[in-house]
């Protein structure tokens, strides 16, 4: 039986048949019987509708959210993530930043292979990074990048899961990703005017998934959709003032070293996006530095670090009138950022 405007029902309940069937007089049993009002069997037909499309249609289940807060201590010079999370179960999770500290930040997480904690990336891996900045600070740049050749060997193995983007100070930054099981790492590598990375500062967190799983769904109200590849972000949809959650798909097989990431900029009316893209390269001595003395040139708003090719994240803005870019961490040499306008409506 079907109404205009409804979805189609069967009705299932023997009962409830039965009760239609008295009520229009066809049971033998209940011929003589009052036949009931057109008004009371659009009631029955009505409830009944309305039970069975709650017992057929099940909401989906909204990702947790993990809040951590961006801090600057500067009695101890310390840049720290502030969480009373250091467990989540695996699937997706939703991670949201919050600054509250001087400087621009960003958390990507980072799954370490095997048995690897926060504690070996803390004395194995942020240690030879700072050492071969100091000696591109310094001037040497060849010195500094074969520093690198010092990292483990099992760094190589690192995945990077996304995370919230780089956001500016009194801003959040809201990213959600599918996440398995593991010891991961929450970094920031912003640097300081003197070319100290924020995770050497004490911005570095571990966080293990669980083999639990969270029955949650990803987020269904998507307004825009990126394709993010070497070449720039696809991004397919309006862009228009609002609140935006936007999907992207992680669609490069062979990223540069950091892999691609996407970050919103909001543009000021001189905005020089050459610069941009030099402060995008944290290999600069004045790249990617930020802190409680030194305003990065930029307004950013959030976004998500890189994922393995096939992978989705989401991140959400606000967009209001105004020119803004997407832009990657990329060598200044190699940049990638796209700019565009929001109208007024």
């Amino acid at each position: 039986m079907t109404f205009p405007g409804q979805p189609f029902v069967t009705v299932q309940s023997l009962d409830m048949r039965a009760s239609l069937d008295m009520s229009l007089g066809t049971n033998p049993r209940r011929r003589n019987m009052n036949i009931m009002t057109p008004m009371r069997i659009t009631l029955i037909i009505a409830c009944t509708m309305q039970l069975s499309c709650g017992h057929r249609e099940e909401s989906a289940i909204t990702p947790s959210v993990v809040k951590i807060t961006a801090t600057y201590n500067p009695e101890t010079n310390e840049h720290l993530f502030v969480t009373d999370v250091d467990e989540i179960p695996s699937g997706w999770t939703t991670f949201r930043l919050i600054n509250a500290s001087p400087a621009v930040h960003f958390l990507v997480l980072e799954l370490l292979p095997g048995a690897k904690s926060v504690e070996n990336s803390v004395s194995e891996v942020v240690p030879v990074f700072q050492q071969a900045m100091d000696l591109i600070s310094g001037g040497q740049v060849e010195d500094g990048f074969a520093k690198l050749a010092d990292l483990p060997k099992w760094f190589g193995d690192v995945r990077f899961m996304g995370g919230p983007g780089l956001v500016s100070p009194g801003r959040s930054s809201e990213a959600t990703v599918h996440l398995e099981p593991g010891n991961y790492v929450m970094e920031c590598y912003i640097k300081t005017a003197e070319g100290k990375f924020h995770s050497a500062l004490g911005m570095i967190r571990g966080l293990t998934v669980t083999q639990e799983r969270s029955e949650a769904a990803p987020p269904s109200q998507v307004s825009l959709r990126m394709r993010l590849t070497n070449e720039g972000f696809g991004v397919h949809g309006e862009v228009s003032s609002g609140r935006h959650t936007i999907e992207v798909r992680f669609a490069e097989e062979k990223p540069p070293f950091l892999g691609n990431d996407v970050h919103l900029v909001q543009l000021g009316e001189d905005a020089n996006l050459e610069k941009l893209a030099t402060w995008m390269d944290w290999s600069q001595p004045g790249g990617m530095v930020s802190d409680h003395g030194t305003a990065a040139p930029f307004q950013f708003m959030g976004g998500t670090h890189e994922m393995p090719m096939g992978s989705t994240a989401y991140f959400t803005v606000e967009l209001t009138p105004g020119r803004y870019a997407w832009v990657s961490e990329r060598s200044a040499q190699d940049p990638l950022y796209e700019e565009f306008t929001v109208a007024a409506r």
